[in-house]
């Protein structure tokens, strides 16, 4: 007998709540470089355009370059490439939010690359791999649970998170997903199936898409890692070491949509059973991840704010409480993606004990080298179809 699988779709939108650089390989040149290299764009007027291989490579197939200007000095080769406007239109670009201080390697967003009938074209992307992976992280806190870290500073002051231990049980990060669940909560026909066997049933019926720039613009910001901690100046110590990002505009838009599967027809097992959570404010898997990082990110506002007190003062109070009223906010959440530091990659935020602790909290931050607002905060909002 042929099983239809019944889905549950949620149509999701990311708006970008402060300078935000995912990292990510491209799906089709395979390319995992980070940073654009400083021979890999020039700059006119106010915006910046990027030239690597592909795109170089795609002018020629275009028939804007020709076979002979290959063998020019790669100078010369720029050169003419800025001379020619028609270029400039197939070439990605990003506007510059400030001048420049000097030509050093930017850190990029990621992109997805697009075949069409009159070249290549890349889209600013938010993978669905870097979803599915806070997906998991709200699974984890979902739950009430006591989590405690064991840390220590090493010689150069960095921090080391030890050991995590949940509910007095200590985990490792590998174990701690499967470690966490527990079958009784669920409606589950299975029962000779360990616990770490249906999670990652659940996460394989967990589709994620990736997530394409619908709205806005990419531009160049200045970023400053600021340290805490550091014994200059206030003046020094605000404005850190300077670094570039590749991110869309505040107010930018990504879309896509988050699948979660009941059964599958081409898995058995996966048939066997419905996995509903018993939870009343959750219907599904899902949703309880959806729950799980509002809770998270309650606690990481409170912690980054402490933070940046240091930092700024009070300037940044009202920028907080915004995150919290649209963290309260039905049908949506706010959490930190890309280079945003190890609050958001970590359960530190829900440790009541060592938050208490100053030298448990994280020294240096991204900060915009202007506002001081950190760097990473998005709002996601869903709907389910």
């Amino acid at each position: 007998m042929k099983i239809t699988p019944s889905v549950d779709v949620y149509k999701i939108e990311v708006e970008v709540l402060s300078p935000t650089c995912t990292g990510g390989v491209d799906n089709l040149s395979g390319g995992d470089d980070m940073k654009y290299k400083s021979y890999e764009y020039f700059i006119q007027d106010d915006r910046i355009y990027f030239v690597g291989e592909n795109d170089i490579m795609n002018l020629l197939n275009l028939g804007i370059l020709r076979l002979e200007d290959l063998e020019d000095e790669y100078e010369v080769l720029i050169n003419k490439i800025i001379e020619k406007e028609d270029a400039k239109r197939y070439l990605k670009w990003a506007k510059l939010s400030k001048r420049l201080e000097n030509k050093i390697d930017l850190f990029r967003f990621s992109k997805s690359t697009i075949i069409e009938e009159k070249g290549i074209r890349e889209i600013p992307t938010i993978f669905g791999s870097t979803i599915k992976g806070i997906l998991r992280t709200g699974f984890i806190t979902f739950r009430d649970a006591d989590v405690r870290y064991t840390f220590e500073r090493n010689k150069k002051k960095k921090l080391i998170l030890k050991n995590l231990t949940i509910n007095n049980t200590e985990y490792t990060s590998k174990s701690v997903l499967a470690a966490t669940f527990k079958k009784h909560e669920y409606t589950i026909n299975i029962d000779n199936f360990k616990d770490d066997v249906i999670v990652n049933l659940i996460f394989k019926n967990i589709v994620c898409s990736d997530l394409k720039l619908y709205e806005g613009d990419m531009i160049i910001e200045k970023i400053s890692r600021v340290n805490r901690k550091s014994k200059s100046s206030k003046k020094e110590k605000n404005s850190g070491i300077p670094q570039y990002f590749e991110t869309p505009q505040i107010g930018a838009k990504f879309r896509g949509e988050i699948r979660y599967k009941y059964n599958d027809n081409k898995n058995t097992l996966l048939s066997a059973f419905s996995c509903l959570s018993k939870a009343k404010e959750a219907i599904n898997p899902v949703e309880e991840c959806f729950i799980g990082l509002k809770k998270l990110s309650d606690g990481i506002i409170e912690a980054e704010k402490r933070i940046m007190r240091q930092i700024a003062e009070d300037k940044l109070d009202n920028f907080y409480e915004t995150l919290r009223q649209e963290n309260k906010k039905e049908n949506q959440f706010v959490f930190k993606l890309g280079y945003a530091g190890i609050l958001s990659k970590t359960l530190m935020a829900l440790d009541k004990v060592n938050l208490n602790n100053d030298e448990f909290l994280p020294y240096t931050i991204n900060v915009v080298e202007d506002t001081k607002v950190p760097t990473g905060w998005v709002k996601i909002r869903w709907e389910l179809e």
